[in-house]
């Protein structure tokens, strides 16, 4: 058993130590964006429009709180990525081994969440969180190349 722990703990600390610098990039980019612009997604700040992925992180954070179905309904991908996650790191660092379809299961998700953005869009947008306008912070005004 120690050993096994010993092997999950080594791999860990391996993708650490090789994706360092991608996680410190990762990072800098949210102190930044958080800093001069009050948010993380790019597409809200460039645009002012939701991305497929609003909604996530305010998801995760009502999932730390114990609001499951706050959680559903800002973004019910939080659960498929959560899933996701937990298949990953038991592949990787329990199994030692490459996740079986990793990317075409990653490629599935995104695909799928692309979808559900555009019925999102439609149902939701401009009246319901996430899916509002946040006009006042992005950096162009997009309804002008719209209106056109």
């Amino acid at each position: 058993m120690k050993q096994r722990v010993t092997q999950i703990i080594s791999r860990i600390k391996l993708d650490i130590r090789n994706n360092g610098i991608g996680l410190l990039g990762v990072v800098l980019y949210f102190a930044c964006s958080l800093l001069f612009f009050k948010e993380v997604c790019p597409m809200l700040i460039v645009t002012g429009l939701p991305c497929p992925a609003c909604g996530l992180t305010r998801a995760g954070l009502l999932l730390l709180q114990g609001d499951f179905a706050g959680a559903f309904s800002m973004h019910p991908f939080i659960y498929v990525w959560i899933a996701f996650a937990l298949y990953f790191g038991y592949n990787r660092y329990i199994r030692g081994r490459k996740m079986p379809m990793g990317m075409t299961l990653i490629v599935l998700i995104i695909l799928t969440m692309v979808a559900y953005y555009g019925y999102r869009m439609i149902q939701y947008f401009p009246d319901r969180e996430p899916m509002t306008w946040s006009g006042r912070r992005a950096l162009f005004d997009i309804r002008g190349f719209i209106s056109r």
